[in-house]
């Protein structure tokens, strides 16, 4: 998972759903909050994998697309460009991670 130029290497029993909410809450705290893009989609992206994992239905992070183009667009600097980067890379490289779950989290 690529984000801020940082690799994160994990074993197979490690969800990558929790690891990309884990990069998310990075992002999101990161942000200085100067631009909307960021400062908006990176709580976006952070609130939609929680409900994703509380709930276990896919289409929840279909949005995320849109919203990541929107900050990559629209960002003032590197950070807010590429912190959906980490969700957005799991999902090309790990599909089946991000299917339909009944393993839920709970609140």
């Amino acid at each position: 998972m690529l984000g801020s130029a940082g690799v994160v290497v994990l074993n197979d029993t490690v969800d990558i759903a929790e690891a990309a909410l884990w990069q998310a809450e990075f992002f999101e705290e990161e942000s200085c909050g100067q631009c909307a893009p960021c400062r908006i989609g990176a709580r976006y992206v952070r609130q939609s994998l929680e409900r994703y994992l509380e709930h276990g239905d896919p289409e929840l992070l279909e949005p995320i697309d849109d919203v990541a183009w929107e900050m990559e667009e629209g960002s003032i600097c590197g950070l807010g460009m590429v912190a959906a980067e980490p969700l957005q890379s799991a999902r090309r490289h790990f599909s089946a991670a991000f299917g339909k779950r009944t393993d839920r989290r709970h609140p």
